[in-house]
């Protein structure tokens, strides 16, 4: 008997598992099948009805072909396969053969990839199934390309991070009461990203941009592609936390990913103010850095709710040379170390666009008189909202830190945490 090729040993077990199944499975054939059927039937109706001797509906008939087919993609994508992917996590449990992939010998980092990657396959066969009717639009009237190709891979990046949403929603379920409570959530977040989508869609393909210059499309869209990737990162380490082993350190990827959503989210606000022009540089920098803080105590919400708790085997990690160095210990499990954190991740996230408000090259020359011009412009609303924000966090956190706390106010401190970008927003 041939022994396979060793490039296969390297493939996560997980993922070989799961795109098996799920090109075996009757849903992925369903909807597979279901999907070219519907976009050749699309595709015959457009072509049927075009009127060659009317130029106004032949200068639109690329946009209403690609833009029918773009509705059925993003179906398959937005919901056929996140659906899929989170079915596949939470048969796990149902069946209780999770167990069997914690005991195997795979990490739950390598799990959770395995399942996400199998989703990003399964959309990547969607797609190569449908370019063929992508490309018979670009050889009609009135289709900007630019435009289709941003809209599917902002498409193709919103369905992974759905697909890793699903994911976690099964992979935080403990009973069938609570993942019937989290399943219907999912299936909102889907069905609400959809008509998003649609809609963005509609307006994209029939209304244009709305845009000065390409140069400013480009950056708004591939800022909102960021914005979902790095949503992947903290959604990847909270899935993983959820599965990890008690005395683990699990939340450990999740606070890695937070800071990287802080750099994120204090670069972003900056680009958006000097690339796009929607009025000044300061009345548009401060609604994205207010936007921002409800953002970050969300990501911050597991991490700060944290028990000090530490079992045996998370202390031997501890133990280790690479955790004795500085400033490792904010990493470490604890609402407190999860609150100073958090208060680092603030400065990360206001700090660039603050800089560079007192530092433009154009405007008043003066620092008192740009201070009095950035608090005419929303300084004094974004210092309310970063009060509230700490005043906030500041109990639920100090509270997680407290291994004897009550029982009732371990309930009510997520309650705080939850209802704080409420009040940020107000």
């Amino acid at each position: 008997m041939s022994r396979p090729p060793r490039s296969l040993d390297r493939v996560n077990p997980v993922l070989v598992k799961e795109v098996r199944q799920a090109v075996r499975g009757r849903s992925f054939r369903g909807s597979f099948i279901l999907s070219l059927a519907v976009s050749a039937i699309v595709s015959a109706v457009v072509l049927a009805n075009l009127d060659v001797n009317d130029p106004s509906e032949l200068a639109q008939s690329g946009t209403r072909m690609f833009f029918a087919l773009h509705l059925v993609f993003l179906f398959c994508t937005l919901i056929a396969v996140p659906v899929q992917a989170h079915r596949s996590m939470a048969m796990e449990r149902d069946e209780r053969t999770f167990d069997a992939l914690l005991i195997s010998g795979l990490s739950p980092a390598q799990i959770v990839l395995g399942k996400w990657l199998s989703a990003g396959i399964t959309i990547g066969l969607f797609l190569v199934a449908m370019l063929p009717f992508f490309a018979t639009t670009a050889t009609l009237y009135g289709l900007d390309l630019l435009v289709a190709l941003m809209l599917t891979l902002l498409g193709i990046s919103i369905g992974l991070t759905l697909s890793l949403l699903g994911i976690l929603a099964a992979a935080m379920a403990k009973t069938k009461a609570a993942g019937s409570i989290l399943m219907m959530v999912f299936l909102g977040a889907c069905g609400f990203a959809l008509m998003a989508l649609a809609n963005v869609g509609n307006a994209l393909v029939f209304f244009g941009s709305g845009f000065g210059s390409t140069s400013e499309f480009l950056v708004a869209m591939g800022l909102m592609i960021a914005a979902s990737f790095f949503s992947l990162l903290w959604l990847h380490g909270l899935a993983v936390a959820s599965i990890s082993h008690p005395e683990e350190n699990g939340f450990l990827r999740v606070r890695w990913a937070g800071v990287a959503c802080s750099i994120f989210l204090g670069i972003a606000p900056l680009i958006m103010a000097t690339v796009v022009p929607f009025g000044t540089p300061a009345r548009m920098a401060f609604p994205l850095l207010v936007a921002s803080l409800p953002i970050l105590v969300l990501l911050n919400m597991p991490t700060m709710t944290e028990s000090t708790g530490m079992k045996v085997r998370c202390r031997y990690q501890i133990e280790s040379g690479r955790w004795r160095r500085f400033g490792t210990w904010l990493f470490l499990p604890g609402g407190g170390s999860g609150y100073v954190l958090f208060l680092i991740q603030l400065v990360i996230a206001g700090a660039p666009t603050m800089i560079y408000l007192l530092t433009m090259p154009y405007g008043p020359v003066g620092l008192a008189d740009r201070l009095t011009v950035l608090v005419e412009e929303g300084l004094g609303a974004y210092l309310t909202a970063l009060g509230v924000t700490l005043a906030c966090c500041s109990f639920p956190a100090f509270l997680a830190s407290r291994p004897n706390a009550k029982p009732w106010a371990r309930s009510g401190l997520r309650f705080f945490l939850v209802t704080s970008p409420l009040w940020i927003i107000l």
